[in-house]
């Protein structure tokens, strides 16, 4: 029914992931299982990746090492999994605590981290809306971010024991991810620099590589390092995390998809009615959601409704700073709360690169985290073909599916009874839902999905997915009981049923009607003819 073929190299014959789940497959066997390693064994059973999304995972991962004890070969900067994160300052132990056991447990599965401690959560309201304004509107499309001019905003500079406080603060991280088995590193007023005469703040890449080879957690402090008068000045939160996004980009020449997380103890975004916001599709519908946080104000307290704002246009700004070299790179708004939860939650996305709220019947947590990609433009086409590039479509779906399209009986089907086709960017994804009649009852049924094989992992397929949701609240297919890719279906399915000679079909619904409807649904996926040679 639906294409979602992957392209994925096969999975290495060992890796880190391997040699870890060999350890605990022992360890579990012998009953001895060391907590902090049971909590990543116990986040990839929670996550349940399909054999492509385990496929995908398995093959960004260096090469292990052969004797877990010995030294470990320093990592290919090229070929690191980056996660930029950013950490508001004076949370509670025990959250700090619980998000340096998640920190490492992703270090242990593959994903570098550069640890961005955010002071602005520490000062007045009215100096962070100036640090934050002054980043964001300023610089919007600009490939440097210059520093702001501390003379005309001279309240943005701390006070010696503000920046003793920062550095102990970034000390206190340090120390609960070394506790929780992990390798990191403070650096203050050495990772960021600038000059008068050009006035860009960029990172010291060498600094960077030679941590990260080391398989260290950076965690840094908004302090730059001015090497014309050769002292330390406060930079804001926004030029910290765009510096750092802006070196991946040029420096470390580094194309595979960068994971943004914004740490907060609010979690997500919520509507104006409250309702909340599981994926943000930036290119189309980036104005209209902040507006929606922007008017959820109503039912929130002031000073966590500004720092909702502050986090939507922090995570689009290093979005784009990273989009043109690794358009797959996304963000994460979630919560240090929640402990294993928590924990599960980012595992999974790290895992299987999709939004927690795309899973039917998944963990709820009470502050739900939010994903947001810089995507692709949708068009949306209802009731007819006549302004769809059935030509574009058709080599889409050919490629999508690996197979040919029996186009002249297909289009000829489809002219008949279409309903909805939603096209993501220049035909790099689609959607086709037809209106199919049993006796006279109709019936919305999901004829194709599809994502042009050069196109996937940019989470077109989840984006789509999305959009028509947004339409149809009930809503059938059905693909082979064989299909790989049913995995990602049993995720996004109220129910299913195997039909046909030797159950040779799968079908599909979600739905509040799907129950009372299961007889059309079947009477639909049954007459439909296959659609490629």
């Amino acid at each position: 029914m639906a294409a979602l073929k992957s392209t994925a190299r096969p999975s290495p014959k060992s890796s880190d992931l391997q040699v870890l789940l060999q350890l605990q497959r022992s360890k579990l066997h012998q009953s001895r299982v060391d907590s902090k390693d049971k909590d990543v064994v116990l986040s990839i059973l929670h996550a349940n990746p399909s054999k492509r999304e385990a496929r995908i995972f398995a093959s960004h991962f260096d090469r292990p090492v052969d004797n877990l004890t010995k030294a470990a070969p320093l990592l290919a900067v090229e070929n690191i999994r980056l996660a930029i994160v950013r950490i508001e300052a004076g949370m509670s132990q025990k959250d700090l605590d619980s998000f340096a056991r998640t920190l490492v447990a992703m270090r242990k599965l593959g994903q570098s981290a550069i640890v961005i401690l955010d002071w602005e959560s520490r000062i007045s309201e009215t100096h962070t809306h100036l640090a934050s304004f002054v980043s964001v509107s300023s610089h919007r499309h600009s490939h440097h971010v210059s520093p702001t001019n501390r003379e005309e905003f001279p309240s943005l500079a701390l006070s010696a024991s503000s920046r003793a406080d920062m550095i102990a603060e970034s000390n206190r991280i340090v120390e609960a991810i070394d506790n929780a088995g992990g390798r990191s590193v403070s650096v203050h007023g050495s990772l960021f620099v600038s000059s008068n005469s050009s006035r860009e703040i960029s990172c010291d890449s060498d600094l960077i590589k030679h941590h990260l080879s080391r398989r260290r957690i950076i965690v840094a402090t908004s302090l730059c390092m001015n090497l014309d008068s050769v002292s330390n000045h406060e930079i804001s939160t926004v030029e910290s995390m765009t510096a750092v996004a802006g070196t991946v980009v040029t420096s470390l020449r580094n194309a595979n998809p960068v994971k943004v997380y914004l740490m907060n103890s609010a979690g997500g975004f919520r509507g104006s009615d409250q309702h909340h916001i599981g994926l943000v599709n930036l290119a189309e519908e980036g104005v209209s959601v902040r507006n929606a946080i922007s008017e959820s104000n109503v039912v929130e307290d002031v000073e966590l409704h500004r720092r909702k704002l502050r986090d939507f246009d922090l995570a689009e700004k290093v979005l784009q700073r990273l989009v043109h070299v690794s358009p797959c790179s996304s963000a994460l708004v979630a919560s240090v709360r929640g402990g294993a939860d928590s924990r599960s939650a980012l595992i999974a996305n790290w895992i299987t690169d999709k939004p927690p709220s795309s899973v039917r019947g998944g963990a709820v947590l009470s502050t739900p985290p939010t994903v947001l990609r810089i995507g692709l433009t949708l068009e949306v086409h209802r009731g007819s073909l006549d302004n769809v590039d059935l030509q574009k479509l058709e080599s889409l779906l050919n490629d999508s599916f690996a197979r040919k399209l029996n186009s002249k009986e297909y289009f000829s089907r489809l002219k008949t009874c279409v309903d909805t086709v939603i096209v993501a960017g220049d035909y790099d994804g689609a959607v086709v839902v037809t209106s199919e009649k049993i006796d006279g009852r109709v019936v919305r049924y999901l004829d194709k999905i599809g994502v042009r094989q050069g196109a996937q992992g940019l989470g077109i397929v989840d984006i789509l997915w999305k959009r028509m949701v947004e339409f149809y609240p009930n809503l059938c297919w059905r693909s082979r009981t064989a299909n790989p890719v049913n995995k990602w279906y049993f995720d996004r399915s109220d129910g299913n049923l195997k039909f046909g000679k030797d159950n040779y079909w799968m079908m599909f619904w979600y739905g509040n009607d799907g129950v009372m409807r299961l007889k059309d649904y079947q009477k639909v996926c049954g007459r439909i003819d296959a659609s490629f040679m």
